[in-house]
């Protein structure tokens, strides 16, 4: 199984308050862990960052369905074609807000920006978008290793 990484940012093109942004994240989260999607998405003054891993078919279909979505519109998307493994096999779904994880506003700041920057033919760039993914990840461990 080949295994894909993705992340986008979209923009809103209606309102997502805190009911319709719970909504969105069970709804989500029930999808992907049926189609063992993993990752994250995180949503600040109306724009998405979402990174999602998984079987590279279910990947592709889910960014489509995504970018058909009339909510939001889609500015950027990177793939991540040589992942060996998961970077969040527990996450099916995880939201972030700047609550979820103290720190993480600048990191995903600079995700917004550089995922923005990127053109398709840039390889460096695409690096520091991954890198900013690991380090996402990275805080994930730090944070849960200090709860349990």
């Amino acid at each position: 199984m080949a295994l894909r990484g993705l992340v986008y940012v979209s923009e809103a093109r209606t309102e997502f308050g805190r009911p319709e942004l719970l909504a969105l994240e069970e709804h989500a989260t029930r999808r992907n862990r049926e189609r063992e999607l993993t990752g994250y998405l995180w949503f600040d003054e109306g724009q998405f960052v979402q990174y999602v891993e998984g079987e590279a078919e279910t990947v592709e279909a889910l960014i489509r369905r995504i970018e058909d979505d009339p909510r939001h519109d889609v500015l950027h998307v990177l793939r991540d074609d040589e992942l060996g493994e998961r970077r969040f096999p527990d996450w099916s779904m995880q939201f972030l807000t700047r609550r979820s994880f103290h720190g993480l506003e600048t990191l995903l700041a600079d995700h917004i920006v550089f995922v923005e920057s990127v053109r398709p033919q840039d390889v460096e760039s695409h690096q520091t978008v991954w890198r900013i993914v690991d380090r996402v990840r990275d805080q994930q461990r730090r944070l849960a290793a200090q709860a349990g």
